[in-house]
């Protein structure tokens, strides 16, 4: 599902260090409430979830190309995947990030429009360091459209049988009437290039007002294919030989 996102430097925000609520419950490999909603044939489980009463936040990587319920989840927050690109010049990652946000997962009384939320998305590779763009994916402005195309839902709704919205109205509407939503996005979308080796955090974050209700983070590695490795050895071995033949030359 594609989304061309409109930034500017009024839509982001300054990534900030918040403190996690005491009884935030970070899980990991789980699945989300209800279910996988959007699209079709995706398979539910590999989330890092956060839990904070009747709130529930899930953060996953999948493999995109080629397509498959790939999660590669180290069980600790992290996902593994080859660097790369999905075509030549595309800019778009071999691994898609997709999220979910259940407002109350009792209930389903508290709706989507209740609360506030921020993606924070690191595109430096360099491991230990980050630079964040950060935007509200529930802020229909952020999108060139005025709506993004994301699965709504219910604690009654089922795989794949999520309601996306055909224009601004409607998706108003969405955030007023459903307790959840999720999508499945490339980086690209946003701008960024996350196609080199490295390491890249994403988080996500409710907030109530200022106050930070439940957020959790993942971080993907993307590790150079094996081919890189196979002519990276290759080239090794030939300048190796060349040496040792002019080497072996010298001293004849």
């Amino acid at each position: 599902m594609k989304h061309l996102i409109a930034f500017s430097a009024a839509l982001l925000f300054c990534f900030a260090l918040t403190t996690r609520p005491a009884e935030a419950v970070i899980a990991y490999d789980q699945n989300v409430t209800p279910e996988v909603i959007f699209g079709s044939g995706n398979a539910n489980g590999g989330f890092t979830t956060d839990t904070v009463g009747v709130v529930e936040l899930g953060l996953r990587a999948k493999q995109r190309f080629p397509a498959a319920n790939v999660f590669n989840s180290d069980g600790a927050g992290g996902y593994t995947f080859d660097a790369g690109e999905s075509s030549p010049g595309s800019g778009r990652a071999l691994w898609n990030y997709e999220w979910s946000i259940n407002t109350d997962t009792a209930t389903g009384s508290q709706k989507l429009a209740d609360l506030t939320y921020r993606l924070d998305i690191d595109s430096d590779p360099a491991v230990g360091s980050a630079s964040f763009t950060s935007f509200d994916p529930m802020d229909g402005s952020n999108h060139t459209d005025g709506f993004f195309d994301h699965a709504f839902g219910l604690n009654s709704t089922g795989n794949g049988a999520g309601v996306v919205a055909s224009d601004v109205a409607s998706y108003n509407t969405a955030l007023t009437t459903y307790n959840v939503a999720q999508n499945s996005w490339a980086t690209v979308w946003a701008g960024l290039d996350t196609t080199a080796a490295g390491e890249y955090e994403i988080v996500l974050s409710a907030f109530d007002g200022a106050t930070v209700v439940a957020s959790t983070s993942i971080v993907v590695t993307a590790v150079p294919e094996p081919s890189a490795f196979l002519f990276g050895g290759l080239v090794c071995s030939v300048l190796g030989a060349n040496y040792y033949r002019k080497n072996k030359q010298a001293k004849a």
